[in-house]
Formats: structure tokens, C-alpha cells, sequence
């Protein structure tokens, strides 16, 4: 846990990128990491790793009187988790959720309109957007094409190459 959590952190302190600890489920992650990305103006690359307690199911080692065996039982439990935040060249803003505590899950977290409209903007396609919804597209069959392409993405691909960012150990411990 220890080996993971450092190298995650170094990953942002090499890019002088914060590291905040949020003591409170109040806060958005998501709305924290874009006011720093809009404050500081990033347009690629990494915007911040925030750290929080959260629950996970994980399990606990439980001896088993009458079989005299060590039983692992899945439970709630809480766990510092990571969160690094970037502004990926094909996605948008994105994160990647690292939990510190077995199984050591990952979770890659991207927004599909994000992505959409960065295809559209490449494509020529004007658009309006308020929020995280289209309220306007001017060549509906064109934008759907393009959505469509998504589907086809090499996923495994995308997911190695986005949390290697994040933890650049990343391929070896996966396996």
C-alpha cells in the first residue's frame, strides 16, 4: 500500500501538480478538480490528486473456530482512496480512482459527452452545450457516427495507457 501510494503521489509532485486530503463527503471531487483545472489553465495533462476516506468492500481474515482454518470474509470497510484527475488528448477530463487497501481495485472514471464534443470540435461539427448536455447538434447523423466510434475503441488500450499515467507501475502489477 505504502510503495503504491508514494508512487501515485510522486506521479502529481513531479508534474508540481496539488495533493489535497478532503476530510469531507460534502465536497465534489469533480467540481475541485475543474476549478483547478479552469484556475490554472491546463488544457492536458495532469490537474490534481485528491485523496479521500471511503468505503470498499474488502475482507477481513477471520479464524474459524470449528475448522480451525483462516476464513477471509468479504466487509465494508474504509479506505483511503486516490483520485487522479488529467485532461487526457482523446477523453477530456477524466479521473482514475486507485483504492490503498486489498484488492487494490482501480476505476477509470470518463465522461462520454466530454469526449464526444472534443470529437466534434475536431470533426467541424458546431454544437451547444450547457452543462454535461448537448442542447444542440448541427449534424445529428454525423455526431451519432462519432459516438458510434467510441464503441470501437481499443479499450484494454486506453485503460493500460490512462492509469499508467497515474501509477507508472501500473503493467507490471496488473498481472
Amino acid at each position: 500500500m505504502t510503495l503504491i501510494r508514494q508512487a501515485c503521489e510522486q506521479v502529481m509532485s513531479d508534474a508540481a501538480r496539488p495533493n489535497i486530503y478532503l476530510n469531507s463527503s460534502s465536497v465534489s471531487k469533480e467540481e475541485l478538480a475543474e476549478a483547478i483545472r479552469v484556475r490554472e489553465g491546463i488544457q492536458s495533462g495532469p490537474v490534481c490528486q485528491l485523496r479521500a476516506v471511503e468505503p470498499i468492500w474488502s475482507y477481513e481474515i477471520r479464524r474459524d473456530r470449528s475448522s480451525k482454518w483462516l476464513v477471509l470474509e468479504p466487509r465494508l470497510r474504509k479506505c483511503l482512496h486516490l483520485y487522479h484527475y488529467w485532461v487526457d488528448e482523446q477523453v477530456g477530463m477524466m479521473n482514475v480512482r486507485i483504492a490503498l487497501w486489498l484488492p487494490f481495485g482501480v476505476k477509470v472514471c470518463i465522461n462520454g459527452r466530454e469526449w464526444l464534443s472534443r470529437q466534434m470540435d475536431g470533426a467541424g461539427i458546431k454544437y451547444e452545450r450547457r452543462d454535461n448536455c448537448f442542447t444542440w447538434v448541427s449534424d445529428l447523423e454525423r455526431a451519432q457516427g462519432l459516438l458510434d466510434e467510441q464503441l470501437k475503441t481499443d479499450w484494454p488500450g486506453l485503460m493500460d495507457r490512462v492509469v499508467s499515467r497515474s501509477h507508472p507501475a501500473w503493467k507490471t502489477w496488473r498481472r
